[in-house]
């Protein structure tokens, strides 16, 4: 609680190293995103892919030490110049401008290690020429849909500081000064939180579907089971045929009176089968 939130998240990630869980990507905010946090994440196996914010921190682009809004602005300029390019050739195939873009880049570190070549994917505003939003990635193999839908991957803790916020009063559940108080209160948010979310998953979320999920599963077993009997039954009729050379119609009158002393479900699941 007292030391920095930078230095907070690479604890974070140590525990997480600790305890064994396995990743490639950390997906970050751009509170994170400056390049001393970056190579440090970096140092510590992990890809970046995190949102920027237009500051004055530099980039090399093209040779030159550029600013965020630089950057976007000459992208968006060459954009432009090609599309009239196309136009003229009459190679022309979009629909206009684009709203999705990349950028090959590299973060300078001021100290000896090499710089880190990155790309940035500028999503543009739709309803404003000059609003953009900027995404980093260390790992340039991927695409620029790659990197974009990645990032999305973490809205959900949006959502979930904003469930918690405006409907878990996660501000307003204590007015405590006591930091054991204020831990307290948040992690029976959270664990409010998680009950809502386990909640949503049995009844709404379209991998599990709930109780339809398991009904739908039994379901497939008795199916399989109903099957299994027919073929059994298929092999005793076959094998009486066989052996003891009984006419046709004693054998299904022996067969009739067997199934009709089954139960009305599974015999009903046989005669359908049949």
């Amino acid at each position: 609680a007292k030391q920095k939130m930078n230095d907070t998240l690479l604890d974070l990630l140590d525990v997480a190293a600790a305890a064994n869980l396995q990743a490639r990507y950390l997906l970050c905010d751009k509170w994170f995103a400056n390049p001393v946090t970056i190579f440090a994440i970096r140092d510590k196996g992990y890809e970046v892919i995190c949102m920027l914010k237009n500051s004055s921190t530099y980039y090399l682009y093209k040779g030159e030490r550029r600013k965020l809004s630089q950057i976007f602005r000459m992208c968006a300029k060459e954009e432009r110049l090609q599309r009239k390019l196309d136009r003229k050739a009459g190679n022309d195939d979009s629909k206009g401008r684009k709203f999705l873009f990349s950028a090959a880049i590299s973060l300078i570190n001021k100290d000896e290690k090499p710089n880190q070549e990155s790309k940035i994917v500028f999503v543009r505003n739709r309803n404003k020429k000059s609003g953009y939003l900027a995404i980093l990635c260390t790992d340039n193999s991927l695409s620029e849909d790659q990197i974009v839908e990645y990032y999305c991957s973490r809205w959900g803790i949006e959502t979930m500081f904003h469930t918690c916020k405006s409907f878990l009063r996660l501000q307003k559940s204590t007015q405590s000064l006591d930091y054991s108080e204020i831990h307290a209160s948040t992690a029976i948010v959270m664990f409010q939180y998680a009950m809502l979310s386990w909640l949503n998953r049995q009844n709404s979320d379209e991998i599990g579907f709930g109780e339809l999920f398991y009904q739908l599963l039994e379901e497939v077993q008795d199916t399989a089971l109903f099957h299994a009997i027919e073929l059994v039954l298929t092999l005793f009729v076959e094998t009486l045929a066989s052996e003891y050379a009984m006419p046709p119609g004693k054998l299904n009158e022996a067969m009739n009176k067997f199934l009709k002393q089954l139960p009305e479900r599974l015999k009903t699941c046989l005669d359908l089968a049949a």
